[in-house]
């Protein structure tokens, strides 16, 4: 069955403490498949490594809610660089069933 979704049925939250659970599964789920096959000796160092991200003071996260959870996490560091201009370094994971769609 072909999964179909909307743009208007995303919604995009600014990444909060209340979603690290929800986010380290989401991790998990992709970074423990093809073609990265991480191995986490367990489930709270994974959720110790998001929330150590979290925890920076120029940390930038924004979750993307569908179906009432959370389908894709997107989140970095803002940096100071030459000229005061500000780089982001991120991270983004999707739910492998929604990639590619429109």
């Amino acid at each position: 069955m072909k999964y179909e979704m909307s743009i208007e049925a995303i919604r995009i939250l600014e990444f909060t403490t209340n979603m690290i659970d929800e986010c380290t599964d989401l991790f998990l789920k992709v970074f423990t498949q093809e073609p990265w096959n991480d191995e986490w000796a367990s489930r709270q160092d994974a959720k110790k490594y998001l929330e150590s991200h979290y925890a920076f003071n120029n940390f930038l996260g924004y979750v993307a809610i569908l179906d009432n959870r959370v389908a894709g996490v997107s989140w970095g560091l803002s940096n100071r660089g030459n000229a005061d201009l500000n780089t982001i370094s991120t991270n983004s994971l999707l739910i492998a069933k929604y990639k590619g769609k429109e």
